[in-house]
């Protein structure tokens, strides 16, 4: 795929979210190539909710944070990329995905 941009081993695969185009894209990305580990970009608190979520699929979840002075609202629903993008990689992976923060420094 064009969009996707490769250096070495890494992969990043570019989204935009609640969009099924991509929802289905990087679900196939995931199948075809199955890659030994994959990054999910989500906050440390948000985690075990988020997984959670995924594991009540296809029934929506609504995960409610606060983010300064608002409550910020996270549909966890399969036409989200990184919805489909964390069923896929439990499907391939031996490892659950990784958060993103997990990165070796």
């Amino acid at each position: 795929m064009d969009f996707v941009i490769q250096r070495d081993r890494l992969r990043v695969f570019p989204v935009v979210h609640y969009r099924m185009e991509f929802a289905w894209a990087v679900r196939r990305e995931i199948l075809d190539r199955r890659p030994a580990a994959v990054a999910v970009d989500l906050p440390r608190t948000l985690e075990q909710p988020f997984l959670r979520a995924v594991d009540r699929l296809p029934r929506l979840s609504v995960l409610i944070y606060p983010l300064k002075a608002e409550r910020v609202y996270l549909p966890v629903e399969v036409t989200d990329p990184g919805v489909r993008r964390t069923v896929a990689s439990r499907k391939v992976t031996q490892v659950p995905s990784v958060p993103a923060r997990a990165r070796a420094t």
